[in-house]
């Protein structure tokens, strides 16, 4: 609600990376980064889609079964288990930083095991945990190092790539959350829908 004679808060108009919205957006290709790339899309909070950083590793099994072996079953993960009816309770009675039920220790091969079955998918459940010192990780961190230095990123040249996974069965939706750093989205396997709103209509979003 807002005070009566108030100006109303400005319309929202979401930046969705699907070509549906009628709105494109930014393709490059990864030969073509550089520092002047980065600054700008960073200084007009827009999304950038950079095409050509997998290269010969996009030959590669990143599939379900692929991803699994090469994650390995000596790594444990980090289960966000939200619940089947997560989204039946509205928003503004959601309670803590974090929309879950619970939280769950398990492996790549469990996991994707529980996408088979089906499980994952009646639970909403989705796996987010530090890959970097598994063989995906080995593969992965030299793709997000090219991209940190060819962005010229001060924090990436002090600490090196993050490899997070985040994976989980077909219609796991996110809730609407801010990043508190950049972040290099790289889709290995299967679609992903990004729903982006400009910088300036954050407080429309509180």
């Amino acid at each position: 609600t807002r005070r009566r004679g108030a100006p109303p808060p400005p319309p929202l108009r979401p930046l969705c990376l699907v070509p549906r919205t009628g709105r494109a957006v930014e393709r490059i290709h990864a030969t073509q980064l550089s520092p002047r790339v980065f600054a700008r899309h960073q200084r007009e909070g827009t999304p950038l889609l950079v095409e050509g950083t997998l290269g010969a590793l996009a030959r590669e099994d990143w599939g379900l079964s692929g991803f699994a072996a090469a994650v390995g079953a000596h790594l444990p993960l980090t289960c966000r288990i939200h619940g089947g009816d997560g989204y039946a309770t509205s928003p503004d009675r959601w309670t803590g930083r974090k929309h879950m039920r619970s939280t769950v220790t398990t492996t790549a091969p469990l996991f994707a095991d529980s996408i088979r079955s089906g499980i994952a998918a009646s639970n909403d459940c989705y796996v987010q945990s530090d890959v970097a010192s598994s063989r995906a990780g080995a593969v992965l961190a030299p793709l997000f190092d090219a991209v940190g230095e060819a962005c010229g990123l001060r924090m990436h040249a002090l600490y090196g790539p993050l490899v997070n996974a985040w994976w989980g069965p077909a219609g796991h939706t996110e809730p609407l959350h801010i990043d508190v750093t950049d972040g290099t989205l790289l889709q290995l396997s299967g679609e992903k829908e990004v729903l982006v709103f400009p910088p300036s209509h954050w407080r429309a979003l509180r």
